[in-house]
């Protein structure tokens, strides 16, 4: 019986290593994308986007709530995130370009790219209402 016992354990730890091992290059990327995400200005402008979804949907949430929704939101948002960014960049690239992000230019690109986002969206949107009438007026000679 012990030396079943002790296979069992040796068994169990044997596979907990292997999962743990498993974990660590998911756990390392989804570090430098939260890095990434942090250092690029994107998790700014994400933040922009929760703070409207509070103003229009909070109603009398306290502080608390909201922070704890916000930083779940966040989680949710690299778990979503982690196999797309891992299916175009490699772990190296992403700690090359986090490395940029540490330069004096990545920084005031990242400190510009909230308010890029908010301009260039509006102009997407332009842009897309133009497309739509110029598609239309094309198909209808």
């Amino acid at each position: 019986m012990k030396r079943f016992i002790f296979a069992a354990l040796v068994a169990a730890g044997c596979l907990w290593g292997i999962s743990v091992s498993a974990q660590e290059p998911q756990d390392e990327y989804k570090k430098e994308l939260r890095a990434y995400l942090e250092t690029s200005g994107s998790l700014a402008s994400f933040d922009g986007m929760i703070d409207q979804v509070f103003a229009m949907m909070a109603g009398n949430l306290s502080e608390e709530a909201k922070a704890d929704l916000k930083t779940q939101a966040v989680e949710k948002l690299i778990f979503y995130y982690t196999p797309i960014y891992k299916e175009s960049i490699s772990l190296d690239d992403l700690k090359e370009i986090n490395r940029f992000y540490q330069t004096p230019a990545g920084r005031r690109i990242a400190e510009a790219q909230p308010v890029i986002t908010t301009k260039a969206t509006a102009v997407g949107q332009q842009w897309g209402m133009w497309l739509q009438g110029a598609v239309q007026a094309a198909a209808s000679k």
